[in-house]
């Protein structure tokens, strides 16, 4: 009799919770009007009823690391990015009145099979179990756990979709057909083992990040077609000696196996496998773009007093390079741009930068020797974070604001002279440092 009261009040209790927070409760499915937010149940086998009148599914509405299928009801339109942590899923059964699956939906399931869409569905299909959209000019999801190594899209396919390969472990080979025309941002991102890919001709557009951490990939050929590679589209891709362009091309030329646009002015990706110990970056470049020299073995890389922009993850973990001169010319430091550096020992920022990115230089480990000048006007977050051999710093007056933890565990920090007037984030400086602070006349 007491469990059963207590069982009741609890049950009274979480009803009235979840009412506070415009929720309804219908067994283990938790809704907010007609979105399924959330699933609190333990079933290896989730159908959704189908009179729930759910349209929507929330992200992360599926947390269980047991789950391996759901089958959703007639009704929904929308899936987001739902399947938080479910590494056992296995299959999924979609309905007919499906219209939209958010980008990454699946990123989470990385035993998943099998997609079966209703055929009835008039803007998806599936076929063996990948995910296209309905006339099968777009390819939507492959599945992290389909077997085989090799893949050959289909002919007609016009659109590789952001994220349809991500992850994609499995996969040594894919063959791209002709009528290929768009390669989404993320779409062969993380495919650690791809080591053959042709991007034919006719591909226009190259997506943000598209083959980043593709750590077998050796070589790239860019078709005359292209006039879009977005940003850090070959990032990390570690194997590669070589980017080839098409002398047809208007956009992109490669010089020396080194990718630049057409104009030369932007240094896109320098091979990271390049038989290079030294590199002088040619006299007219004004930009080093994110992730150009990313996990570069050389020793020393020269700059023109041309470039004006370092932009994000430009030289990050370049362990190998112990100085660094950044020409005169200079106005931004990008986030991240020379993160992990760890055998750099001096770094002198020159008048002309108005700004250092977040974590910009951020785990430098060897660096002894930080000038700042003056006209620099902000720090960014973390900029200088886990410089454990930097002993003392000096901010100049110019400078405006620092931000969170910008100096944070530089363990052999002692002295840092700074202006009054500078805005401080939090735990800018390590707590036993001696903080020297001067007035602004």
């Amino acid at each position: 009799m007491k469990k059963n009261f207590l069982i009741t009040v609890l049950f009274l209790l979480c009803s009235v919770s979840l009412c506070g927070q415009g929720l309804t409760a219908h067994g283990n499915f938790i809704l907010r009007g007609t979105t399924l937010v959330d699933y609190r149940g333990f079933e290896k086998e989730v159908v959704i009823p189908d009179n729930l009148g759910i349209t929507e599914v929330a992200n992360d509405a599926f947390h269980n690391q047991g789950i391996t299928s759901i089958t959703f009801p007639e009704g929904i339109l929308k899936i987001g990015k739902s399947f938080l942590y479910c590494f056992r899923l296995t299959e999924i059964y979609l309905p007919a009145s499906l219209t939209e699956i958010a980008d990454g939906a699946f990123d989470d399931c990385t035993s998943l099979t099998n997609i079966f869409i209703d055929e009835n569905n008039q803007t998806y299909s599936s076929d063996n179990g990948v995910l296209f959209n309905k006339d099968k000019t777009i390819l939507v999801r492959y599945l992290f756990a389909k077997q085989g190594s090799e893949y050959s899209v289909p002919e007609g396919v016009k659109q590789i979709w952001n994220g349809a390969f991500y992850y994609c472990r499995g996969l040594r080979k894919i063959t791209l057909p002709s009528s290929l025309t768009i390669i989404g941002n993320d779409a062969f991102q993380f495919c650690y083992y791809l080591g053959i890919i042709n991007i034919p001709d006719g591909v226009t557009s190259i997506g943000r990040r598209a083959f980043q951490n593709c750590e077998r990939l050796y070589d790239i050929k860019i078709p005359a077609s292209v006039n879009s590679i977005g940003f850090r589209a070959f990032s990390g891709c570690v194997m590669i000696v070589n980017f080839s362009v098409d002398e047809k091309n208007r956009e992109y030329v490669s010089v020396e196996g080194v990718l630049f646009n057409k104009e030369k002015t932007v240094l896109i990706q320098y091979p990271v496998r390049k038989a290079d110990d030294f590199y002088m970056i040619p006299f007219g470049v004004r930009e080093i773009s994110a992730g150009a020299f990313s996990n570069s073995r050389m020793s020393l890389i020269r700059m023109p007093p041309t470039v004006t922009v370092i932009g994000e993850f430009a030289f990050s973990e370049c362990r190998n390079i112990t100085s660094m001169s950044i020409p005169p010319t200079v106005i931004d430091i990008g986030m991240y741009a020379f993160n992990m550096c760890r055998g750099l020992t001096s770094i002198s920022i020159p008048p002309s930068v108005t700004s250092i990115g977040r974590s910009a230089f951020s785990e430098c480990r060897g660096l002894i020797n930080i000038i700042l000048h003056e006209g620099l006007l902000s720090i960014g977050e973390m900029a200088f974070s886990w410089c454990t051999s930097l002993s003392s710093i000096v901010i100049p007056k110019s400078v405006i604001i620092i931000g969170d933890y910008a100096f944070t565990y530089c363990s052999d920090l002692i002295t840092v002279s700074i202006s009054r007037k500078t805005i401080r984030g939090r735990n800018v400086f390590p707590a036993g440092a001696m903080i020297i602070e001067s007035a602004v006349p």
